[in-house]
């Protein structure tokens, strides 16, 4: 029998899979569709209904962990190809960057 995920730990993962987003890229301004600079009730809620749809993958109206997992899974492997020095390659290695510059060593 699947397990679904609560509620409470859906947000959570949520949260966490929009932890490391690529760079530039803004939550508040992706969800500002009228972009009034302002993010309503009704935008918040229709950005996250459709990370929730595109998490179910069977569209059950059910998170399970394996379909959590999957996701997870998928959007770290798009943010590590997406990464410039990955373009067109696999990378298995983090990119080493200097902290104090932002740049790779």
């Amino acid at each position: 029998m699947k397990k679904t995920i609560p509620v409470i730990a859906l947000a959570a993962l949520i949260g966490a899979l929009s932890a490391v987003p690529p760079r530039g890229y803004n939550f508040l301004e992706a969800m500002d569709k009228d972009k009034n600079k302002e993010v309503t009730r009704a935008e918040w809620d229709a950005f996250h209904a459709e990370r929730y749809k595109e998490m179910d993958a069977n569209n059950d109206g059910k998170i399970t962990k394996e379909e959590s997992d999957k996701k997870r899974n998928e959007m770290r492997d798009k943010m590590r190809d997406d990464r410039p020095i990955c373009k067109g390659q696999k990378c298995k290695q983090p990119v080493e960057m200097d902290d104090e510059k932002g740049e790779e060593e």
